[in-house]
């Protein structure tokens, strides 16, 4: 689904020329077009732009103005002496142009011209949020406004991330009001695509802008975080919502603010867990969408909407669709019958009435509550509440006023939708369903019955398009037991596939940690290292430099035999001589040799400091970058390293396997990973070193070899397979 996601915005993205040729808008016609441009000349000085309606940013000076066909607009004119200006003016092109949505801001062109740099924007009539909270004489809001503007902005934020897109300025002056005042996110130069910002990227300019925050603002967040935590939050609202705001909805909201203050980001929640949290707040505020509390409907042994607030009175719905008269029916099945319904405060409605007789009811009723009641996205159905008194089984959805969308290809009268409005669908459809299967590798079955693993690139990156590159050069020469096989390779008509052999247990992270897979024991593990540790030794043999070592690149065949995979980042020694320095460091942060990323030095070496972090991985079952309480554990290597250092190693061996190592084979395993984890590359030891430890440590860990005196006398080490 990732790959028919993408095509899909690609066509609809060469549907819309917007930011190739029409929105190009030369200096002389803007300033034509633009009442704020009072003169055509192209050298115009600031001071000939009307100043009343202006106002500074970080980017520049923003102006609005009304084009010649009475479109008003605002125009954000570059400062020349930004550094920033050209490329902030860039990717804010770049990403606009390829994003369409209600609650963004949307570009609607841009001049680069005679030493000018415009961008032309919608016209938000409101202004910013900022503007409407504080600093201003402009009208209190509501605090059911100011949810539906957090609710607005947090589409805006979720339809960015699910687009792989960070923001990266979010703050109430980046968010704009329209006429309605419906929130749209804006400013986007400083935003970053998740191929620039992946878990290998470590940032090392915090802001490229200068900032100087008043102490109280600075503040403001802990400020609130020690209000929420002593129960005092309703002594820091805003005065004028004092009594206005439902205790349920403000212990909602305070609660979702707090946790998107968490020190750490695994502890946050995502931007789809903070609409739905915000939505429900909405919810909690506006009793009528609550039901009756006291309802007497019948309750599941796993209720699957704990809170009765979502359940609505049989005789509600009676009301709201005058006794469910059939002239009201929009849909039928062999599930029941849906009917259009307005509620008692005039909110249009969906009601899906089940026929109890129909053979999954029951079944089908409670798993659409189940999951509907915990996920919201713009592209799902909202479910407002359900009804089961009276032996009733009744969903009651947001009333989507079109109908559904068969209904507008055929069979009715209908006008025909445009071209761009079916590939809008399509994309929704597709972005829905990407998220609900994390489909962006795939496996198949050849017409010749072998399973394989697809993995498809975007070809827009460079970046994407030399990974694969290089991919089909290492392992088209590359053939090793201990290496994952590529079967072959697919380039034509703008798709990108790589074809692996398939590896059935996955990758070795995932029986390590996050799953519910059963616990390998320590001979599978350490049998699983040697595997590797022969794949990189062969590697390095041949002057390959993997860059990229981690447990997620170890998978395991149906027989946990361990193979590398993913030589995306590859390197031969021949581009890697003595002499070479990396301006650009590459690889997974928690797994980077310290050398290379302070140096730009890159070895055989490097491959081995990532590979003494998998095998503590390995000992410890815990990932490289821990997110726990105490700060020297965050980092697995650094914690590693004090504990064998402190003779506390079998103090962080994964409880599973306690008592289940025979002393001496830790101690073996322990010291071959610190020396692995060694600061400076030459107090590594080889990969072939390495392997010879491994090896070592499972014969010690096997007794029954050692029982035999003519056995004992020879350990066979197999370097060479």
């Amino acid at each position: 689904m990732g790959e028919v996601l993408w095509n899909l915005e690609y066509a609809l993205h060469l549907q819309e020329p917007v930011m190739q040729e029409n929105s190009i808008i030369p200096l002389g016609k803007l300033s034509q077009q633009i009442n704020d441009f009072s003169h055509v000349d192209a050298s115009c000085s600031a001071a000939q732009i009307g100043t009343s309606n202006s106002y500074y940013g970080g980017f520049g000076k923003v102006n609005w103005g009304v084009l010649c066909d009475g479109t008003k607009v605002t125009l954000k004119r570059s400062k020349l002496e930004s550094s920033q200006g050209i490329k902030e003016f860039q990717t804010e092109i770049e990403m606009l142009s390829q994003l369409r949505y209600p609650y963004l801001v949307s570009l609607i062109g841009y001049c680069d011209e005679n030493n000018e740099l415009i961008l032309i924007y919608e016209y938000m009539e409101n202004g910013n949020l900022s503007s409407h909270l504080y600093g201003s004489d402009l009208p209190s809001m509501s605090w059911e406004q100011r949810l539906e503007i957090c609710i607005g902005a947090a589409r805006g934020l979720h339809y960015l991330h699910t687009s792989r897109i960070i923001h990266c300025d979010v703050k109430s002056a980046n968010i704009l009001l329209d006429e309605d005042f419906v929130a749209k996110v804006a400013d986007f130069g400083l935003s970053k695509t998740s191929t620039e910002y992946d878990e290998t990227h470590l940032s090392t300019v915090a802001c490229s802008r200068s900032i100087s925050l008043p102490r109280e603002q600075l503040n403001l967040a802990e400020w609130a975080m020690n209000s929420q935590k002593g129960g005092q939050l309703k002594k820091i609202i805003d005065p004028n919502l004092v009594g206005k705001i439902r205790p349920d909805s403000l212990r909602k909201f305070g609660e979702t603010a707090v946790k998107c203050l968490a020190d750490s980001g695994v502890d946050r929640p995502c931007m789809g867990e903070v609409l739905w949290s915000l939505e429900y707040a909405l919810r909690l505020q506006e009793p009528h969408t609550m039901g009756n509390k006291h309802s007497k409907g019948t309750t599941y042994t796993s209720d699957p909407v704990p809170q009765e607030r979502f359940q609505f009175p049989f005789v509600a719905l009676q009301e709201a669709t005058n006794n469910f008269d059939e002239s009201l029916v929009i849909g039928v099945g062999g599930f029941g019958k849906v009917y259009r319904g307005v509620l008692c405060d005039g909110t249009k409605v969906a009601l899906k009435r089940r026929n109890r007789e129909f053979r999954q009811s029951i079944e089908e009723f409670q798993t659409e509550i189940e999951i509907l009641s915990q996920f919201r996205h713009p592209n799902l159905v909202s479910l407002i509440g359900y009804c089961n008194d009276n032996n009733e089984m009744i969903l009651i959805f947001a009333y989507l006023e079109n109908g559904n969308l068969g209904s507008h290809l055929y069979g009715t009268d209908l006008p025909s939708m445009s071209w761009e409005q079916r590939l809008e669908i399509c994309i929704g459809a597709a972005r829905d369903l990407e998220e609900a299967t994390n489909n962006f590798d795939d496996k198949g079955v050849l017409c010749d019955g072998t399973k394989v693993a697809l993995k498809r690139c975007k070809p827009e990156s460079s970046q994407v398009i030399e990974d694969f590159q290089t991919e089909i050069e290492m392992l088209s020469h590359f053939r090793h037991p201990y290496l994952v096989s590529l079967i072959g390779y697919c380039d034509e008509n703008n798709v990108t596939i790589l074809i692996f052999e398939y590896m059935e247990n996955g990758n070795l992270s995932r029986h390590l940690y996050g799953s519910y897979l059963p616990t390998m024991s320590w001979e599978q593990r350490l049998e699983i290292c040697i595997g590797a540790a022969r794949g990189l030794h062969y590697l390095h043999n041949n002057a390959v430099i993997h860059c990229d070592v981690k447990s997620t690149n170890i998978l395991l065949d149906e027989n946990f035999v361990a193979k590398i995979t993913d030589f995306g980042l590859s390197k031969t020694r021949t581009e890697l001589d003595q002499t070479h320095v990396s301006t650009v460091v590459k690889g997974t942060l928690g797994y980077l040799d310290p050398e290379y990323l302070i140096r730009g030095k890159l070895t055989e070496k490097s491959d081995v400091y990532s590979f003494g972090v998998v095998l503590f991985e390995v000992l410890c079952a815990r990932p490289a970058i821990g997110h726990y309480i105490s700060k020297e554990m965050v980092s697995l290597a650094a914690w590693a390293i004090d504990s064998q250092k402190e003779g506390q190693l079998e103090q962080i061996v994964d409880p599973n396997l306690a008592a289940k190592i025979r002393p001496e084979s830790l101690r073996k395993f322990g010291e071959t990973a610190v020396k692995c984890l060694a600061d400076s590359g030459v107090d590594r030891p080889s990969m072939r070193d390495v392997l010879w430890n491994l090896e070592y440590a499972l014969h010690l860990q096997e007794p029954v070899i050692q029982d035999d005196p003519e056995e004992n006398s020879t350990i066979l080490i197999g370097l060479n397979q």
